[in-house]
């Protein structure tokens, strides 16, 4: 399914106009840092909404955080755009809480003015802290679904991310997160 969602991505990308990472070169840019024309576009966003655990013992519940972005440093496609998410987020919920620090490069592609959708995969650190019993850390993998609003200076965006976790011990805290963004471009 994830394979025709991004085709679709794709196809939307290439027929719409072409957003791309601000560079005095066309065509893929590798290391757009080190031009002297890249420009980061920064944006610091507050994150937050639902987490539902796969575990079925354990309850939804929210999820806040906050996130960095920027026009990815080390490599921009010919069209459209990869945006490196920098986020930390915590959930507390029935004496439990997770913290996440994750890294999620997403590839967006401009639908309308200021209108852009994409997704990507995400590396992160996932923390569980029960109350009572040992804290446990995990590493994840996710792919996230993205749709993001600019107007002006401010970003009004929502993400779907599936997390999948895992130690050697076999134990998870595998997940879905459906969040909501409002973000400041710099």
């Amino acid at each position: 399914m994830f394979k025709k969602v991004f085709g679709l991505l794709l196809v939307a990308g290439l027929s719409s106009g072409a957003v791309m990472a601000e560079t005095d070169q066309t065509g893929a840019v590798i290391l757009p840092l080190t031009e002297s024309s890249y420009q980061p576009h920064f944006t610091l966003s507050a994150i937050g909404g639902v987490l539902t655990p796969d575990d079925g013992d354990i309850d939804s519940g929210s999820v806040t955080g906050v996130e960095l972005s920027l026009d990815c440093p080390l490599f921009q496609p010919p069209m459209g755009v990869i945006r490196q998410q920098v986020s930390y987020t915590t959930y507390s919920k029935n004496d439990l809480t997770v913290s996440s620090f994750e890294l999620n490069p997403h590839f967006l592609v401009e639908i309308t003015k200021d209108l852009l959708v994409g997704g990507g995969p995400g590396f992160g650190f996932v923390t569980t802290d029960p109350e009572k019993g040992d804290s446990e850390n995990y590493l994840a993998f996710q792919m996230g679904l993205n749709v993001q609003y600019k107007a002006g200076p401010l970003l009004l965006g929502s993400e779907f991310r599936k997390q999948w976790t895992q130690k050697k011990d076999d134990s998870d805290f595998n997940n879905n997160r459906l969040l909501v963004k409002v973000g400041y471009n710099f």
